[in-house]
C-alpha cells in the first residue's frame, strides 16, 4: 500500500503554509486571524473550540496529515 501524496497535496501544503508565514502573528487576535482565514478560503469550521474554533463537527477526511518524521 502506497501512502504517497500527489503534487497537488505538495503544493496545497506549499500554498498554506505560505499563507501563514504572511498572515500569522503569534499572539494574535483569533477572531481577526480566523476572519483572514475564512476570506481566504481555508476551512476553519473544524479547529478545536479551545484552539478558536467554531465546533462545526469532524471533517477529518479534509485534512492532510503532514509527513511523520
Amino acid at each position: 500500500m502506497e501512502l504517497n501524496y500527489g503534487p497537488e497535496h505538495d503544493e496545497y501544503r506549499e500554498q498554506v503554509r505560505s499563507f501563514l508565514r504572511r498572515e500569522w502573528r503569534g499572539g494574535s487576535d483569533v477572531a481577526a486571524f480566523r476572519q483572514q482565514v475564512i476570506e481566504a478560503g481555508y476551512i476553519t469550521g473544524t479547529i478545536l473550540d479551545c484552539d478558536g474554533g467554531m465546533k462545526l463537527g469532524d471533517a477529518s477526511g479534509d485534512f492532510i496529515i503532514p509527513p511523520q518524521c
